[in-house]
């Protein structure tokens, strides 16, 4: 199952007590797609479904991009599932809810603008690759991610590897 970073972790969690593997991607379904692409390439993985928090989603590899064609059969689906044992999907939800928690999610923006913009964000890109912080608001980092040179490194231990 392919998602972007900023979309809610829930899934993951209702996809690993199923055995499925949650790989991120950069927000956008062009990096979804391309992830796909890989996966065809190196054909050891396949692709079951991809989604975002815009509430797009793709089921299946035939299209690269968000369907609400396929979204809305897909949910179809689902309700007929939930229906046949006499649920709607918002107690479809709440079992959810029950069984994997609440999620509270939220998102801040920052927007700089212009030449200037964009050579502030590069700096301090490079100021995290060169001086990884070792926590956040009084957290401690535990794994740090870099996207761009698909590197994970687990802080804790030293171990890196590439994702």
């Amino acid at each position: 199952m392919l998602k972007p970073i900023v979309t809610s972790e829930l899934g993951r969690d209702i996809a690993a007590a199923h055995g499925i593997e949650t790989i991120d991607t950069l927000t956008g379904f062009k990096y979804i797609s391309e992830k796909i692409r890989e996966f065809e390439a190196q054909s050891d993985r396949s692709f079951l479904l991809g989604y975002e928090e815009s509430y797009g989603y793709l089921i299946g590899d035939f299209v690269r991009d968000k369907d609400a064609v396929q979204t809305c059969l897909w949910l179809a689906e689902v309700a007929a599932y939930y229906k046949a044992k006499k649920m709607t999907l918002l107690d479809a939800l709440s079992e959810i809810f029950k069984e994997y928690a609440y999620y509270l999610e939220g998102l801040e923006s920052l927007t700089l603008e212009g030449r200037e913009g964009v050579e502030k964000i590069a700096a301090i890109m490079s100021d995290f690759r060169e001086n990884p912080p070792v926590e956040f608001v009084g957290r401690r980092v535990l794994v740090r991610e870099d996207y761009t040179n698909s590197e994970r490194v687990y802080v804790e231990d030293g171990m890196d590897g590439r994702t």
